[in-house]
């Protein structure tokens, strides 16, 4: 019996140390492996960061573009209503020392202004809105930069109701008084003292 523990003893100890010989290369694998599959997840992460990065940069290039055209669009819009309204004051002064009734003329001059302020007024709101979205960390803000975004795509939609309220109110109201003013008969033209 001693001799089967002593051959048992024996294998095991052959047994092990022939693992123990095959184990430490296997064993340097997996760590080999592991530093690979570590070394992947931080370059992906580093691709992750990045990605944003170039995209928030791209998106702020995006708003600032916008910001400069939407400044552009306000001045021209404000300068072609302005034009409308000093022609529309010209044709006022002509008529009235030809002695034409243009009390409507006036009323919708008067209207032409208020709705000329008011589309400056809701334009300088969208500009500020849309600037203060480049204040706001891209990526960084929790939201923020989304929810004040929509809050000033939601003041575009209200700038260009105005601009095109104002436009129908000069094609449709505007030009059909100037219009009914042709069937009018002036009365005595009154002199203007200069």
């Amino acid at each position: 019996m001693l001799k089967k523990i002593t051959v048992t003893v024996a294998a095991c100890a052959t047994i092990f140390a022939t693992l123990t010989v095959f184990a430490a290369p296997a064993q340097e694998t997996v760590e080999a492996r592991r530093t690979e599959i570590s070394q992947k997840r931080e370059d992906a992460k580093a691709t992750v960061t990045e990605k944003r990065d170039e995209k928030c940069e791209s998106l702020t290039k995006k708003v600032e573009l916008t910001l400069t055209r939407f400044s552009n669009n306000k001045d021209r819009h404000i300068a072609t209503y302005t034009k409308i309204s000093e022609k529309v004051k010209d044709i006022n002064t002509r008529l009235k020392d030809k002695g034409y009734d243009i009390s409507k003329l006036q009323a919708d001059e008067q209207t032409l202004n208020e709705k000329i302020k008011k589309i400056g007024a809701d334009y300088a709101l969208f500009i500020e809105k849309l600037d203060k979205t480049k204040g706001l960390a891209c990526g960084q803000s929790n939201g923020e930069f989304k929810t004040a975004l929509q809050d000033a795509q939601a003041e575009l939609k209200i700038v260009r109701e105005d601009i095109l309220a104002t436009r129908l109110f000069y094609q449709t109201t505007m030009r059909a008084d100037i219009q009914s003013l042709k069937q009018q008969t002036p009365t005595a033209p009154t002199k203007t003292t200069k």
